[in-house]
C-alpha cells in the first residue's frame, strides 16, 4: 500500500484515490474563489479616468457680474446750481425720510492739467465754489455735517468737473 500524499502537487497523482481526495478538499476553496471573482466587475477604465466614455462638455460661461449702480445724483460743473439745488434738496430729503443715519459720499472728479500746481488749483476751485454750496444746500435739506463725506480727485478723461453723490 502506498503511502497517503499530503503535497499531491510534488509528485503529482499518486493514485486515484489521493487524487480524488484532493480533488474533494480543493472543490470548496475553488467553488469559493469563482463566487468570490464573478461576484464583482472587473476594474474598467474608468476606475483610472472618471470621464472615460462619456461626452465632452463645453467649458462654462463665465459669471456676468452686474455694472455698478448708477450714482444716486450726477450733475456736471456747467449746471447752473438753480438747476441742481431742487433736485439735491429734494432727493436729500427723501433719502433722510427713508433712513435716518445716512452717510451721503460726494466725489467730485475735474479734469487734470499737466502740472501739479495746476492739479492743486483745480481741486481748491472745484471745493471753494461747487463743493461749498453743495454742502449748503444739503445741510440746508436736513442732513447734518457729520453725515456728508466729501472727496475730489483729478482724472484726464473728464472734461468739466463732475460730481457724484451717493447715499450709504
Amino acid at each position: 500500500m502506498m503511502e497517503k500524499n499530503l503535497a499531491p502537487w510534488r509528485n503529482w497523482p499518486v493514485d486515484a484515490s489521493s487524487c480524488v481526495a484532493y480533488i474533494m478538499r480543493a472543490a470548496p476553496v475553488t467553488c469559493g474563489l469563482l463566487l468570490l471573482l464573478s461576484s464583482c466587475a472587473p476594474p474598467g477604465q474608468r476606475w483610472f479616468d472618471s470621464h472615460t466614455g462619456r461626452r465632452p462638455e463645453p467649458p462654462r460661461k463665465p459669471v456676468i457680474t452686474q455694472p455698478a449702480p448708477a450714482p444716486f445724483i450726477k450733475f456736471s460743473d456747467d449746471t447752473p446750481e438753480d438747476d441742481w439745488a431742487p433736485v439735491v434738496t429734494k432727493s436729500v430729503k427723501f433719502a433722510l425720510a427713508r433712513k435716518a443715519q445716512l452717510l451721503f459720499v460726494v466725489q467730485a472728479t475735474c479734469p487734470a492739467p499737466a502740472d501739479l500746481k495746476g492739479q492743486a488749483d483745480q481741486l481748491r476751485q472745484a471745493s471753494d465754489t461747487t463743493l461749498r454750496s453743495l454742502l449748503t444746500v444739503m445741510r440746508a435739506a436736513g442732513a447734518d455735517a457729520s453725515q456728508i463725506l466729501i472727496s475730489a480727485r483729478v482724472q484726464q478723461n473728464v472734461a468739466h468737473c463732475v460730481y457724484h453723490i451717493d447715499p450709504e
